[in-house]
């Protein structure tokens, strides 16, 4: 009986259908799960004459983007959302203004803190038009070249200023000026063996003059902590593959670990509030020597490709990390230093040029740079570009160097002392010399001399005389004589 009905079966079904194809598909009315369309739209119901059936376009509301989904009433009786009343989608104003009334009442304003409060308000401040003059910058087709050399002028003020030297020196009774130097010229040594930027080293020096100049009574055995903390900030700004922060704490030999430089680093984010883009020394030389060898016009070549020799910015920057290792570059702003050192090493005529200033504005920091000038050429050594591995030699002048030591410092401030004290001059006392009558800048010549000698020279006083004839040389034909 079985096999007959078996085959009775595949003479009926072919093919055994799955249990899920051979089910019988319910009416609409009687699955649960088919939606009611009518709950979902506003439209007429259905008419039992199917002949005068009309086709309602249901009243659908699209939701705006920025709206949720849940927001929207798919009802009949409301089109309009009951939470965002300020979209497009807003209708009625009397039941609107009291939802959005509530809401605004429910919903909390963040509380900011202080120190992003006060970036925010630096930011917000107006720019002041040429305080530093006519921008020396050429034309941009991108930009308005005074308004960016307001911006640049902008970023020495407010947030970003340093305190004094006499400042700090009170605020931090245990730190000396040698600590700080001591720490710089050891972050130079760390930045060339790890073969970082020279803006990376300047954005350090910045922050660590910046924290120190807000904060009180610092211990000295925090100096180094502070110091590799924003040298490893620097670094996360400036390079592209920056050393580890297992490197950082490997090169303070223990002093430090790991979660102390965390712990610090977001102790001098919140200090400096968050103003981590300041014009530094650096900046400024690159822009001033962009300005004296780069393009005049961007209608060949870009302004932003860097069109100066190496050699020459090597020499003013290695007066520069000297400067900033002594206390008292804290009493100028970052471009007065810049602008100075260019005027050792350039000239007066190029300085003033490209920087904007005049020669009383610079002129103190001028005269405070000669003994570090000094010292430089008194040493005699020229400076030599470093070539590293695997970097281009057009780009080596880019990385810091360590070219500056304690030696050449001590001798820098030494002489700084003297001229303090009077004991030396920056040129020869014009009150103490005689009345000159010769050349200018050579002594009285007096009866004797060389080129006069006795009986044959013109005294004050005394008679012409024919100079002595070894020192004649023999006439010639076209002699203007």
């Amino acid at each position: 009986m079985s096999s007959s009905r078996g085959a009775e079966n595949r003479r009926g079904n072919p093919k055994n259908l799955p249990t899920i194809l051979s089910r019988k598909r319910k009416s609409d009315d009687d699955d649960p799960m088919q939606p009611d369309i009518q709950s979902y739209f506003n439209v007429l119901p259905k008419s039992s004459n199917d002949s005068n059936f009309q086709t309602v376009v249901p009243n659908i509301i699209r939701p705006s983007s920025r709206v949720p989904l849940g927001t929207i009433s798919l009802g009949g009786e409301s089109n309009v959302s009951a939470v965002d009343q300020t979209t497009p989608l807003k209708r009625g104003e009397s039941s609107a203004s009291k939802d959005n009334s509530r809401r605004k009442q429910s919903v909390k304003r963040p509380r900011m803190r202080e120190s992003w409060s006060q970036f925010r308000s630096f930011i917000g401040e107006p720019v002041r038009h040429k305080v530093r003059g006519d921008a020396p910058l050429p034309d941009f087709k991108w930009a308005d070249r005074q308004l960016m050399w307001d911006l640049m002028a902008k970023r020495e003020t407010g947030t970003y200023k340093r305190v004094t030297a006499a400042t700090m020196l009170q605020s931090h009774a245990a730190i000396q000026p040698k600590m700080r130097a001591i720490l710089l010229d050891w972050l130079i040594e760390v930045c060339e063996v790890y073969r970082l930027h020279r803006e990376t080293f300047y954005l350090a020096v910045d922050f660590l003059d910046r924290y120190l100049g807000l904060t009180d009574s610092v211990p000295k055995n925090r100096l180094q902590l502070i110091g590799v903390t924003c040298l490893f900030i620097g670094a996360k700004l400036e390079e592209i593959y920056p050393p580890k922060l297992q490197e950082f704490a490997y090169v303070t030999d223990g002093a430090c670990t790991e979660e102390e430089i965390l712990a610090q680093e977001l102790e001098v984010l919140k200090r400096l509030n968050w103003s981590l883009s300041p014009m530094t020394p650096n900046s400024w030389m690159r822009t001033y020597s962009q300005i004296i060898h780069g393009p005049k016009d961007e209608t060949k070549v870009s302004f932003t490709i860097p069109a100066y020799n190496g050699l020459p910015f090597s020499r003013v920057m290695q007066l520069l990390d000297l400067c900033m290792l002594e206390f008292g570059c804290l009493d100028f702003t970052y471009s007065e230093l810049a602008t100075s050192a260019l005027y050792h090493i350039e000239g007066e005529r190029v300085a003033l040029a490209v920087s904007g200033y005049s020669w009383p504005e610079i002129s103190r920091c001028v005269r405070w740079m000669s003994a570090f000038v000094f010292a430089i050429r008194e040493r005699g050594s020229p400076i030599q570009i470093k070539s590293f591995h695997g970097v281009l030699p057009e780009d080596s002048h880019h990385l810091q160097n360590h070219v500056v030591d304690m030696s050449l410092l001590e001798r820098a401030t030494s002489r700084l002392a003297a001229l303090a004290e009077g004991a030396l001059r920056d040129s020869p006392d014009v009150s103490s010399q005689r009345m000159i009558t010769g050349l200018d800048n050579t002594p009285q010549e007096e009866e004797g001399d060389i080129m006069y000698p006795k009986g044959g020279s013109m005294i004050p006083g005394g008679t012409y005389a024919a100079p002595h004839p070894a020192l004649l040389s023999p006439p010639l034909d076209g002699d203007f004589w």
